[in-house]
């Protein structure tokens, strides 16, 4: 089997959670739980390492992953999406798996949050506004 474009249907079946997870990865980083079993369906090595990094800026890789299949499939994958596409060139993005095989989504320039100020109560003992009274069966002067 060619290591081109093997891994297409793996990111293909995980795509939309990878997505809503990048979008999450505003809030802090991101961990999806994949399985070995699914990469070895296709690889044509016989002893394999999945790991990698894939760091993207402005939308374009910027480390080196031409000899890893499975981060280049991805990162392909990712820029064929257009919301994920749009996600892309609004936020710089590490990707990254190890042996455990934990794929973690993070920003690579977080957006410092702006804190809103918290309003507290105003303690009174007496009413903000008192109204009088109306009659319901009175007259309304005319102006």
């Amino acid at each position: 089997m060619s290591e081109k474009n093997a891994y297409y249907p793996l990111w293909g079946k995980y795509l939309r959670i990878i997505g809503l997870q990048m979008k999450n990865a505003l809030n802090g980083e991101r961990e999806i739980a994949l399985f070995k079993t699914e990469f070895d369906v296709f690889s044509s090595r016989k002893i394999a390492n999945y790991s990698f990094n894939l760091e993207m800026v402005r939308a374009k890789v910027s480390n080196n992953v031409k000899g890893i299949p499975v981060a280049r499939d991805l990162y392909e994958k990712l820029v064929e999406d257009v919301k994920i596409k749009e996600l892309l060139i609004a936020n710089d993005y590490k990707i990254s798996m190890g042996k455990d095989y934990l794929l973690k989504i993070r920003l690579l320039n977080p957006i410092a949050k702006v804190e809103t100020p918290v309003i507290e109560e105003i303690e009174t003992t007496e009413p903000i506004a008192v109204a009088e009274p109306v009659e319901l069966d009175a007259e309304v002067e005319s102006v």
